[in-house]
């Protein structure tokens, strides 16, 4: 991270604990928005509660630093963050964030939890508008077709076939 030292005096006091500097912080945050500030926030996010975490995932879902799609992709894949990958999907749909070239990845996001996971997963690759990479949607298919061939007696099997519909539709968006 290269933070400036408004940036640092605000991820310090994200950190603090202390709900009025973390409210102070949060006001302070679009002022000097940049991608290295996502991250405490999506941490801030995951580890509170109550107002703090709804204003978190206020701002979560209205980000425009484009360099966040990135980061909260990325997120999906660390283990740290598996409570809040459903609301990591959910933050990149609501963001307009378009990772048309990681659908695998989020397909694997989506299968890796409940029924809620899977939905937001196919809410956000509902959204894309691609052209998407062929490997990739490939990829995400053998995902689903193997999900629904273990797992025919699973609450998701349908979530997942709707999936797996989705995914063949937008072979028709194939990059070229």
């Amino acid at each position: 991270m290269a933070l400036n030292k408004y940036q640092k005096a605000l991820v310090t006091d994200l950190q603090s604990g202390d709900d009025k500097k973390v409210f102070s912080a949060l006001d302070r945050f679009d002022k000097h928005a940049s991608s290295d500030l996502v991250k405490p926030l999506l941490d801030l996010f995951k580890d509170s509660e109550g107002q703090t975490k709804d204003r978190c995932a206020t701002m979560l879902r209205q980000l425009k630093i484009s360099a966040a799609e990135e980061i909260l992709m990325d997120s999906l894949r660390k283990k740290n963050y598996d409570s809040i990958k459903g609301d990591i999907l959910s933050f990149l749909w609501n963001s307009g964030f378009q990772p048309g070239d990681r659908v695998c990845e989020i397909i694997e996001a989506g299968l890796s939890g409940d029924y809620m996971l899977g939905f937001e997963a196919l809410t956000l690759i509902d959204t894309l508008d691609g052209p998407f990479e062929e490997t990739d949607l490939i990829e995400a298919q053998l995902l689903a077709k193997e999900f629904l061939i273990k797992n025919q007696d699973d609450d998701r099997f349908d979530l997942v076939n709707s999936i797996l519909g989705k995914l063949r539709q937008m072979d028709s968006r194939v990059a070229e």
